[in-house]
């Protein structure tokens, strides 16, 4: 049904955009996307607000007599886009208020969490993919696509995201990138890796218009992600930009994800991912079941059925951990249609969910060592990213009377309802670096969050501040614990890697006199017509 209230105002608020130049109205939104506000929270200057009107305004033709906007115009502008979002979110015929004040909530969140997940984010693909006991699939198909090293990309990204972290910049002139970079990567090389993520203005114009033209008009669009984040570098004539830093961190960050979507990727991450967590439960020294091991009780009793990834029996408690390695599709982030979430989820939670209750089912029935009564098991699937969904009860909450059963109906008798949490694998990490710290068990966290989750007072909107509240009440001397040793070890060696390149190009700059001055300006040249070829 379409939300004739919210097009109206829309549409009003795009001819207002067309009566000014679009280099005008882009030079102002990037000052205001780019100034600090010290002392302030990350959400302060609404981000999220001016980067939709930087979609539009990118994505619309000014009208013939278009005039330069100045600060003033801009501003009438914003405010009419941030009154919109009451036609956005239709909170007063809402059957369901925290399902539809989810998708406001998360366009706010994108442009507050720390920027160092975005960092841990990509330094765990790399972990993933480039492990030295991974086959070469992934650098293959990475190199298929974009004719580079995925290993290079990795490097590159680390780069990129050290310049723009925490607003540490905002414009990084060519010059910079041949000095710090070359010759330890060619020239053809720095080129190739800055156009996988960037595109010029008219590029990325071309790159919006596109999508609109198969995307019309809706409200879910007030809180889907920028556009920008799939080119997250505006490539200038002088250097490079970028919309914010926070989608040059997010864009960067999860390019290669983005990137290779194909079925036979799915599946061989799906598998890398697995490893992936069982490594992590190695890394914190937390005795787990494998799956393979659960396969082996099956045939021993002649029983086949559904299995989970990993089997928690420590502390006299039981949790079915099922590792998903997903990343939510936009539609669960920004839609409040039970429906859309029910068909989005059937392929990731729960199908995890539907495994893990019939596993517990079947463990309980055929004697499994170490299998507690229906009151005291758990599930936790771990998805790649957070899906902000919580928890089953919260799930069952989203799908209302005329999907609930896709949960509650494979559950009964087997796992309690507020048993069953989601998590992300970021999340993962945190938690059983507690319990390594604490000499505590991943249970001893279900029960917090449980509990918490009972009170309006005390329920959490996300899993990670669960984590900090847990964090307090065991004394912990981590606020907000991420990562994994792993984790710090591969980031580590990105580190000493970029170093190592960077010195050896300081190195070659350092000598030669006037012929490096010649070859620089040259190389200069040389690269900006590299950046802007077809």
């Amino acid at each position: 049904m379409i939300n004739m209230a919210f097009n109206k105002k829309a549409d009003e608020i795009r001819i207002q955009i067309q009566r000014y130049t679009t280099e005008s109205l882009v030079n102002e939104l990037l000052i205001k996307l780019h100034t600090k506000h010290e002392n302030e929270s990350k959400g302060y200057g609404m981000p999220w607000v001016l980067c939709l009107m930087l979609d539009w305004t990118l994505e619309l033709t000014p009208q013939k007599n278009a005039s330069p906007a100045t600060d003033e115009d801009v501003y009438r502008i914003l405010n009419k886009i941030w009154a919109l979002q009451d036609n956005a979110m239709k909170l007063a015929t809402s059957q369901n208020t925290y399902l539809t004040l989810r998708p406001f909530l998360l366009s706010q969140l994108m442009f507050q969490k720390d920027q160092i997940a975005h960092l841990f984010f990509m330094v765990r693909l790399f972990s993933i993919m480039c492990d030295k006991n991974s086959s070469s699939f992934f650098n293959d198909k990475f190199k298929e696509i974009t004719g580079l090293e995925l290993r290079e990309y990795f490097v590159f990204a680390w780069y990129l995201n050290s310049v723009f972290i925490n607003q540490s910049a905002s414009y990084i002139p060519y010059s910079e990138l041949i000095i710090k970079l070359y010759p330890a990567f060619s020239l053809e090389k720095i080129s190739k890796l800055l156009k996988l993520v960037g595109a010029t203005p008219d590029q990325l114009k071309n790159e919006i218009q596109l999508w609109r033209s198969q995307n019309p008009l809706k409200p879910a669009e007030y809180f889907t992600e920028p556009l920008t984040i799939k080119s997250p570098i505006l490539l200038l004539p002088n250097g490079f930009s970028t919309p914010h830093t926070y989608v040059a961190t997010i864009g960067i960050s999860e390019f290669v994800i983005r990137e290779l979507k194909s079925e036979s990727f799915r599946n061989k991450f799906t598998k890398a991912y697995e490893e992936y967590i069982a490594d992590l439960f190695n890394q914190f020294n937390y005795s787990v079941t494998r799956e393979k091991d659960i396969n082996i009780f099956y045939k021993e009793q002649y029983v086949t059925g559904k299995v989970i990834d990993f089997l928690d029996l420590n502390g006299g408690k039981t949790v079915l951990i099922d590792a998903k390695g997903v990343e939510p599709h936009q539609k669960i982030l920004i839609s409040d249609s039970p429906r859309i979430i029910k068909d989005k989820l059937k392929d990731s939670y729960i199908k995890a969910i539907e495994q893990a209750s019939e596993c517990a089912a079947l463990l309980d029935i055929h004697g499994y060592p170490g299998i507690q009564k229906y009151e005291e098991r758990y599930a936790v699937i771990v998805t790649h990213q957070d899906f902000y969904l919580g928890n089953a009860s919260k799930l069952v909450g989203y799908l209302g009377d005329e999907y609930k059963d896709k949960i509650t109906g494979v559950i009964k008798n087997k796992i309690p309802l507020g048993n069953i949490h989601f998590v992300c694998v970021e999340d993962l990490e945190g938690v059983l670096g507690l319990c390594d710290e604490k000499n505590t068990y991943l249970h001893h966290f279900l029960d917090f969050c449980s509990q918490q989750n009972r009170s309006p007072e005390t329920q959490k909107f996300d899993v990670r501040q669960h984590i900090i509240s847990y964090a307090q009440s065991i004394g912990s001397s981590y606020s907000s614990p991420v990562g994994s040793p792993r984790l710090l070890k591969d980031n580590n060696y990105l580190v000493s890697y970029l170093i190592g390149l960077m010195k050896e190009s300081e190195t070659y700059w350092r000598m030669g006199g006037e012929q490096k001055i010649k070859e620089f300006m040259h190389l200069h040249y040389a690269f900006k017509n590299k950046i802007f070829s077809v």
